[in-house]
């Protein structure tokens, strides 16, 4: 049996446009623009919860386990998480709640127009406030979703 494109594609993380200018040397000058614009305009855009973790129209975070109690809302929820650009994530409360739980990756509202991210790499805890445009979260190294993939058209 082959191996499917989506099982073979390798992740790929937030990255400065310098640098995801770097991994495309081997396309076309035209391909190479619209990918490159397509990248600068991700990182430009303001950090929405929705991009993290599944929400409804209202920014207001869904349940996992009401996508299960009835058909609507299982709709509703999965098409909230075919939206979501960041691999990984799990809406906290708090900083200290993600601790608590000793979350992975983590997002919690910081003020009402930016985040923090809290997120465990190699057993140490690092915790980014204030984040309030994709491009802040390169330091964070967050892997893109299958829908950021697309949007930057690769």
């Amino acid at each position: 049996m082959n191996p499917t494109k989506e099982k073979t594609m390798e992740a790929i993380y937030l990255q400065s446009s310098l640098q995801f200018g770097e991994t495309l040397k081997s396309v076309s000058d035209s391909d190479y623009r619209r990918l490159r614009d397509n990248y600068d305009a991700l990182l430009k855009q303001p950090l929405q919860l929705g991009f993290f973790v599944p929400c409804d129209e209202n920014g207001n975070v869904l349940d996992p386990s009401d996508a299960f109690r009835s058909c609507e809302k299982g709709f509703v929820y999965s098409k909230a998480k075919e939206r979501v650009l960041f691999n990984g994530f799990v809406f906290e409360e708090s900083q200290k709640e993600a601790l608590k739980n000793n979350t992975q990756l983590s997002v919690s509202i910081y003020t009402e127009n930016s985040f923090y991210i809290t997120h465990r790499l190699n057993g140490k805890w690092h915790t980014w406030f204030g984040l309030k445009t994709v491009e802040d979260l390169i330091k964070c190294k967050i892997e893109l979703s299958k829908t950021a993939i697309k949007q930057i058209g690769r």
